[in-house]
């Protein structure tokens, strides 16, 4: 049994869809969609999304539910902001895939929006926010490309069209300058065929994952634990003011552009270990720097308590893997809840790093653009990177169980899940962070004791399909697994038929053979 077996029925899961509006975020939001975010097993440092909107404070929106009473007078702007507008307008025309949406979301006027009046200001002033129901980001570090992640919404709001909204008012930030995103293999083509995506990257990311110390013993000891001539020291602006511009510097020689709007603030993280790799021996007086950096790196922990790497740019893997090891060293405690961190395939020496650790790749993802990728960095220093990750799968989400009925005909729970009365025009649907899931119960005279489609727990790892049947005091358990969209939507019917086919060809060929 999981926790989702306490779910209630399939007729109560469609909860009313709430009130809400989409507004730009605030730092005060973080908190509540950092915990939204792992509530959909999705990993991003405590601090991490501070440091993006400190660089780009216009490239985060969230929907926020509000109280329905205050709804019909609110057409003017939240202390007198655009970004906290009621911001969906009327029939707008979403540039993510096209589908009709019933949604509650507040409607803004079509005019042009204009200074509120007194009477409006005071209606806007009672206003009342209940909770976050998602987020969306779209940054630009790039001074022309922007990069779109932290995209997420409640799981239990999941295919209500609250996360095209937000994708909506994201777009107008970018506008008509490039984009880019990490697309898993089961959205691809909706990213690029149908929301404009079409210029795909040469570089696949890879993701790592490890699930603790105890359960996943690293081999951090392999890595290279000192280099003659390179010392390893603290990044601090307020002790050595040269030595972080020195950082920030070969931070731009490595992208071919400076990021000095992000990094000082992904350098400052709080609870984060930021490391600089320096040649004492090599002389700067060509260049006039004072210091020759080789490589920096920093740690943070993630939402959900593991210990999360990048960026970490090196000039070899020796180097890397130095800053590596000193970098779990400052940060020992989150490190035995388990590690993270992204590669790119262009650098090698990434995987040749969690080979060498044994830490095991979870994902490959591929990276789409609306225009012409970005070519010009030099990929074979970079070797961990500091992205957002998206992890989903859509799954049907339903329920039927014997004991909700309420009456002999079970009128009260009527049964929309199970193999021969399943209909997927009215089941809901969920992204769900890892895979799909359906469990079915019968008992030995064959009657559907329960029946359920779901999102497979986050500790599931199937690649394809894995089916398995227990029986426990006559009852029969079968529990299927699977890694694609809608996986867990099969008709009993159709695999009846296909079943009596496969039978059916089988007879005949042993008839033949007798």
């Amino acid at each position: 049994m999981d926790s989702n077996d306490h779910q209630p029925p399939s007729s109560m899961v469609k909860s009313t869809m709430p009130k809400y509006r989409i507004r730009r975020m605030r730092m005060e939001d973080v908190e509540e969609v950092l915990k939204i975010w792992a509530e959909n097993d999705l990993h991003e440092g405590i601090d991490t999304i501070q440091s993006f909107m400190r660089a780009d404070p216009h490239g985060f929106v969230v929907a926020v539910q509000v109280d329905d009473q205050l709804l019909s007078p609110m057409h003017a702007a939240d202390n007198n902001e655009r970004e906290e507008e009621i911001l969906s307008e009327p029939n707008r025309k979403s540039r993510f895939p096209s589908k009709q949406i019933c949604c509650c979301v507040i409607q803004e006027q079509n005019s042009p929006p204009s200074k509120p009046s007194s009477s409006n200001s005071s209606s806007m002033s009672q206003l009342v926010e209940r909770r976050i129901l998602g987020m969306c980001a779209a940054v630009f570090i790039h001074p022309s490309i922007a990069f779109i992640g932290l995209y997420a919404v409640r799981p239990e709001l999941h295919g209500r069209g609250i996360g095209l909204q937000m994708w909506s008012r994201i777009m107008d930030h970018v506008a008509d300058r490039n984009a880019g995103l990490y697309a898993v293999v089961q959205h691809l083509s909706m990213y690029r065929d149908r929301a404009g995506f079409g210029s795909p990257d040469e570089r696949l990311l890879y993701i790592y994952e490890s699930e603790g110390t105890e359960r996943q013993p690293l081999d951090i000891e392999l890595l290279v634990q000192s280099i003659r001539g390179i010392e390893i020291r603290m990044i601090d602006e307020e002790r050595d003011h040269c030595l972080y511009d020195s950082v920030i510097r070969y931070d731009a020689s490595v992208h071919g552009y400076s990021r000095h709007k992000l990094l000082p603030h992904v350098l400052k993280e709080k609870g984060s270990v930021a490391l600089v790799a320096i040649d004492i021996d090599e002389s700067n007086e060509q260049s006039g720097e004072q210091y020759s950096v080789v490589g920096f790196g920093c740690i943070r922990t993630n939402n959900i308590g593991k210990a999360m790497i990048g960026p970490l740019y090196a000039m070899n893997d020796a180097v890397a893997e130095l800053l590596m090891f000193r970098l779990f060293d400052a940060l020992s405690g989150p490190f035995s809840k388990g590690l993270l961190y992204m590669t790119l395939d262009s650098n090698p020496g990434g995987e040749r790093i969690a080979e060498k650790i044994g830490i095991p790749k979870h994902e490959e993802l591929p990276r789409f653009f609306r225009q012409q990728p970005y070519k010009d960095a030099k990929w074979l220093q970079v070797y961990f990177c500091l992205v957002p990750t998206v992890f989903t799968v859509k799954c049907y989400i339903c329920e039927f169980n014997i004991n909700y009925c309420k009456d002999p005909n079970c009128y009260t729970n009527p049964d929309i899940c199970s193999a021969n009365q399943f209909s997927s025009v009215v089941v809901p649907i969920q992204d769900c962070p890892r895979n799909c899931m359906l469990k079915a119960v019968t008992n030995p005279a064959g009657i559907i004791l329960k029946w359920k489609r779901l999102c497979a727990p986050a500790t599931d790892h199937t690649n394809g399909f894995r089916s398995r049947i227990d029986y426990v005091f006559g009852a029969r358990i079968e529990q299927c697994t699977c890694d694609r969209d809608f996986c867990n939507g099969s008709n009993g019917r159709l695999e009846q038929l296909a079943w009596w086919i496969t039978w059916t060809i089988l007879a005949i060929i042993a008839h033949s053979l007798i």
